[in-house]
């Protein structure tokens, strides 16, 4: 009798034992599949690490920079409004808010130098927030699709057509002009280099030259990236590297030697920037698609290894991306929100 009690016991405790298996078996499943997606997702070695969101009101922002400090962001909209946000205080001013008739498209901000660009797509307007006062206005850029400041604050460049065309060069002084594609090509993008010294165009047969700004003459040479379309330019802080997007892929370019370093596969990357320190490439990916649901993402590319080492996901299109000058900080600019990540 003594023995069939212990039995019995032994039995009800494999009975218990067996229902809680049972029970807390698919918990166990679930948080195995929760450590593993974990891990999936810390594949790369660092983290884009969201600081904080600058949305918009009723207006849509055309840019944004990192101001002097890191602590401040400059926002440009399409309302005409130039404002300062103070990251850590949390307030912003209202540099300067233009009445225009028409909504300003474009535009860019060179902080160094305190100025701003508007277009309208009629005329390109250029402003000094620091001294309050209009430095140049463009009426002859009429369809100016991409505007841009130079680093010296001396130059302006445009690329103007209903989809793209000319590459014209204006002189923020004298507002002489100059067509930099004198042999005809269609110009898709431009950008200065980080000193002032040159800026690159590219044309849609995947062709990108480089203009001496110094001896206002196209230097020797060119790059060619395919013969599509090019989206994007960026040179790199010390201008020894030049990143160029097209349609699928974003290659990077050593300029001395018109090698490319690396290729990596990016449908229609419509933002690229480096870092201060030339360290790090961060591209803004969008992929389009007729049915299914738009996807934007930004990419971080650790130069020196050629590999990606973070990414973040985002919900709208992308305008610009820049690094503050710590390269604590890394900000995405869309239409209706400023993003702040920070690398750690």
């Amino acid at each position: 009798m003594l023995n069939q009690k212990k039995e019995l016991r032994v039995m009800n405790k494999k009975l218990v034992f067996s229902a809680v298996a049972f029970c807390t078996f698919p918990l166990f499943l679930n948080l195995l599949s929760m450590e593993q997606e974990a891990k999936k997702g810390s594949k790369h070695e660092q983290t884009l690490r969201l600081l904080k969101i600058i949305s918009a009101d009723q207006d849509f922002y055309n840019g944004a920079c990192f101001g002097e400090v890191p602590n401040d962001i400059l926002t440009t909209s399409d309302d005409g409004k130039i404002v300062k946000h103070k990251l850590q205080e949390d307030t912003f001013t209202v540099l300067k808010k233009f009445e225009n008739k028409k909504a300003f498209i474009e535009s860019d901000i060179n902080a160094l130098y305190h100025l701003v660009a508007f277009s309208d797509h009629a005329k390109v307007i250029v402003y000094d927030w620091k001294s309050k006062e209009l430095v140049k206005e463009f009426d002859s850029l009429c369809m100016a699709q991409l505007i841009s400041l130079d680093p010296a604050g001396k130059w302006l460049a445009a690329v103007v057509g209903a989809k793209g065309g000319k590459a014209i060069l204006s002189s923020l002084g004298d507002g002489s002009r100059t067509v930099l594609n004198a042999n005809k090509d269609f110009i898709s993008t431009l950008c200065f280099d980080k000193k002032g010294n040159a800026i690159a165009f590219a044309s849609d047969k995947g062709s990108i030259k480089l203009w001496d700004l110094a001896k206002q003459k196209l230097k020797d040479g060119s790059f060619q990236v395919g013969n599509g379309w090019v989206n994007r330019l960026a040179f790199s802080t010390n201008d020894e590297l030049l990143a160029v997007s097209t349609a699928k892929k974003v290659e990077l370019i050593n300029i001395k030697n018109n090698t490319i370093i690396f290729t990596t596969p990016c449908e229609n990357a419509a933002c690229l920037t480096f870092d201060r320190k030339s360290k790090y490439l961060a591209i803004g990916c969008q992929k389009i698609t007729q049915f299914a649901e738009d996807t934007f993402k930004i990419d971080l590319w650790n130069l020196k290894k050629s590999k990606k080492v973070a990414e973040a996901s985002l919900e709208e299109l992308l305008l610009n991306l820049e690094f503050s000058s710590d390269n604590k900080k890394l900000l995405a600019c869309t239409p209706k929100n400023i993003v702040i990540y920070e690398l750690i």
